[in-house]
């Protein structure tokens, strides 16, 4: 996935709707009751969009590392965090999931409303597909939800991914 410029559409008075990542308030709550049920400390949320989700797990005292490739996003979430006071737990990385460098692996990965069809090719699902796979512990797991009909965006199938 090579032009960044089509992940910068995120226009701040849609953000503090919560638009992106998840507006969905009964899929929003899935994913943190889901977090909290496996205890985590830890977790990587990939395409954070408006922070809405990030926002509640910080506030779970969960540690957030938050990649997504939108930059206008990154500065949204840390000014709205900075004003909730969540900025210690938080790690924001701009740039693409797929190629992230870093030494930590995880329990749990999020990818949150609707993430999968962002990718343009079978060839960059792949690639992410590879990452999630190196970035898991064992038995970690990698959760994402995909929307059954285009058209109904409160239609939402959750996927959990298990690594063995």
């Amino acid at each position: 996935m090579n032009d960044d410029s089509i992940y910068d559409f995120y226009i701040p008075k849609y953000m503090d709707l919560g638009v992106g990542s998840t507006p969905n308030i009964n899929l929003h709550n899935y994913y943190l009751e889901y977090a909290l049920l496996v205890k985590e400390d830890q977790i990587l949320e990939i395409g954070y969009g408006s922070g809405l989700l990030t926002a509640s797990l910080l506030k779970k005292s969960i540690k957030v590392i938050a990649i997504d490739k939108s930059k206008q996003s990154a500065a949204y979430l840390t000014q709205k965090c900075k004003i909730l006071g969540l900025l210690n737990n938080l790690m924001i990385e701009t740039g693409d999931v797929s190629e992230y460098n870093c030494n930590l692996t995880f329990n749990t990965i999020f990818a949150a409303d609707d993430f999968l069809p962002h990718f343009l090719s079978k060839e960059d699902l792949s690639l992410f597909f590879r990452k999630i796979n190196q970035l898991l512990n064992s038995n970690g797991v990698f959760v994402t939800d995909i929307r059954i009909r285009s058209e109904d965006e409160f239609s939402k199938l959750i996927v959990i991914l298990y690594k063995c």
